[in-house]
């Protein structure tokens, strides 16, 4: 670098005829020699206004051990779009190649919705591939029968509105069965799907629901029907009875799929499907099949 001084003149009579008094060098102060580049190196100017890094390692921001070319700790603040694969990027984030959302992550093909607030979230269809054994329903009697489906992989929240409970019950001959169907959901909300009373004196035909499935949406509600003769429905869609009484100790607590979990729930976990008979002094009990076919969350 260049060496600088300082020099001072001056003409005590105050005219023009100047002397040299004084003779200072300038001195940097410590880092200045450094102020128009790195002293390492590492940063060096490229273009008009542009630098760059050329020591081939990483660049870490709010981190001391960068494991990529920019890690960064922290929230950041873009104003503009970004670019993923591209340097021209025409929205806020913009990518030519795949996108891996860890949290959508699951078992098989599934479909990608948004939720009221902007969310994406991912639903599943599980089908049960075990089916109940033959068992005999207790005659008013605790606790009743169960069938469950575990759920698991799928996103943390999901709406609740849209879940669909298909189960199939089938009986013997001559019963006069009083049905009731609770379904228990992984967070403990309770839901009343079927709920049947049978008046009349035994049944010929007994009592057959096969593929019944309830939804919010259903066409219409099956709820303490009084009949004589023989209930056979199958392939149906209806909607939950909704019947708030306890059975067994267990009080429903909604009575709508959209209310469980105030709207929305994490549906990783037991799903329990619970059948009871409900009324005492029936000539013959239950000798057939329960099963729970499937949870469809959307």
């Amino acid at each position: 670098m260049d060496n600088y001084f300082i020099k001072t003149q001056i003409d005590p009579l105050g005219g023009t005829n100047y002397t040299i008094t004084d003779s200072s060098q300038l001195l940097s102060v410590p880092y200045a020699l450094h102020a128009a580049t790195s002293g390492d190196n590492y940063w060096a100017p490229s273009g008009v206004g542009n630098i760059y890094y050329n020591n081939g390692g990483n660049v870490g921001i709010g981190t001391s051990n960068p494991s990529n070319k920019l890690s960064i700790q922290g929230n950041e603040n873009i104003t503009g779009n970004l670019g993923i694969g591209t340097a021209t990027p025409a929205a806020q984030l913009h990518t030519t190649g795949s996108v891996r959302h860890e949290s959508l992550a699951g078992t098989g093909v599934r479909p990608i919705y948004a939720d009221a607030n902007g969310n994406l979230q991912t639903v599943n269809t599980v089908v049960s591939s075990s089916v109940s054994p033959q068992q005999i329903v207790p005659d008013n009697a605790c606790p009743g029968l169960s069938s469950i489906i575990t759920l698991g992989g799928l996103p943390n929240t999901i709406s609740t509105k849209n879940i669909q409970v298909t189960f199939t019950i089938s009986a013997s001959y001559y019963v006069n069965l009083n049905t009731r169907v609770d379904l228990v959901a992984p967070n403990g909300s309770i839901l009343n799907l079927y709920n049947h009373e049978n008046t009349g004196p035994l049944s010929p035909f007994g009592e057959t629901m096969s593929n019944l499935t309830f939804a919010d949406n259903g066409p219409y509600t099956l709820s303490n029907i009084n009949y004589f003769g023989a209930l056979i429905l199958s392939n149906a869609t209806i909607k939950p009875s909704g019947n708030m009484t306890a059975i067994c100790g267990s009080t429903p607590t909604v009575n709508t799929f959209a209310s469980i979990g105030g709207g929305t729930i994490n549906p990783n976990g037991n799903w329990i499907l619970k059948v009871y008979d409900v009324s005492s002094g029936d000539a013959v009990t239950l000798a057939g099949r329960f099963k729970l076919i499937q949870i469809q969350l959307g």
